[in-house]
């Protein structure tokens, strides 16, 4: 068995179950600040806001033994915070990232416009399937490698 991606599956795994549990969390404390300016001027969380946040795990010691880390990404548009997850790579010295971005909120320059709906990542992935899922790829890239080459005196645009 591949065991890198065996490591991939397990954080993405990892990454979506901890994303799903985050979004309700944080969407509650949001929803009744709608229409309420959240950001200060440099972007950061205004001090009202940053009182009602749970404390949440984040870069710091982030390491093999803190397998994940939540940050707030930075952004005038969209109110979100991105999930890392870090997992070994059995029987090797090295290991793998996997991160997922979990939107709260829309954001019109510092108020908070609206909630978004949560996003509901799975978290049962196989390696077996993925493994399906790349040579179902294989296969079709192929296809589309013959179709390209007898479509090549005429591209595919006019």
């Amino acid at each position: 068995m591949n065991n890198k991606l065996k490591a991939r599956v397990k954080a993405r795994n990892k990454a979506n179950e901890y994303s799903n549990k985050l979004y309700p969390i944080l969407a509650a404390i949001f929803a009744s600040l709608v229409g309420q300016k959240i950001l200060t001027a440099p972007g950061d969380l205004t001090a009202k806001v940053k009182k009602l946040m749970p404390e949440l795990p984040n870069t710091t010691g982030l390491s093999v033994f803190r397998d994940r880390s939540s940050y707030r990404y930075g952004s005038w548009y969209s109110l979100s915070w991105t999930v890392k997850v870090c997992e070994m790579v059995e029987g090797g010295c090295t290991c793998v990232y996997e991160e997922v971005t979990v939107y709260i909120g829309k954001l019109e320059g510092q108020v908070l416009s609206e909630i978004e709906k949560p996003c509901n990542g799975r978290t049962d992935y196989t390696v077996k399937e993925v493994e399906q899922w790349r040579e179902e790829y294989k296969r079709a890239a192929r296809e589309a490698d013959k179709a390209r080459c007898a479509l090549f005196p005429f591209g595919e645009n006019d």
